[in-house]
């Protein structure tokens, strides 16, 4: 199965380490109810890796080897799905009732981040996580219903939630 062998790669401990600890600051930023901390950090390289190079190359890149190897770790497994929820969560979207929340808090809503949006529906696809996935995919149509574009540039990113 094939693995990322780049020498610029993370390794998978590596990004275990860097996933823990950015979830850790999502659980923080939640628990202090600091929305808007989520939308001006970056982290969607190690909080929601994909088999995608991004601006940072592969060093955050896995592929189905990796997938599988992290997948094999429960607590990865744990915070990989926090992280979509609490994410989610700061756009006012409750990823398990794949609902919007009935009474958002002050930041607690869509920031117009289609490509965010897409590498965490992307990421819980590839690490088998239907049902995030799926909850993501109805909150990305209803955005798309309201006018949201789901491109990056020249790419169109709205095929992941067809």
């Amino acid at each position: 199965m094939h693995t990322n062998t780049d020498p610029t790669f993370v390794e998978i401990d590596g990004l275990k380490a860097e996933h823990a600890a950015q979830i850790d600051r999502f659980r923080a930023w939640a628990a202090a109810h600091q929305w808007n901390t989520f939308h001006r950090s970056h982290y969607d390289w190690w909080a929601f890796p994909i088999d995608l190079p991004s601006t940072h190359g592969v060093k955050y890149t896995v592929y189905a080897g990796d997938i599988e190897q992290l997948n094999t770790d429960p607590a990865f497994v744990t915070n990989h799905r926090d992280g979509l929820a609490l994410v989610a969560l700061s756009w006012g979207w409750d990823i398990h009732a794949a609902e919007e929340l009935a009474e958002p808090e002050d930041y607690q809503s869509w920031q117009d981040w289609p490509v965010r949006l897409y590498k965490m529906a992307y990421s819980a696809k590839l690490f088998g996580r239907t049902d995030n996935f799926a909850s993501l995919r109805t909150y990305a149509h209803i955005l798309m219903q309201r006018g949201t574009v789901f491109r990056y540039g020249r790419h169109d990113l709205s095929a992941v939630f067809a």
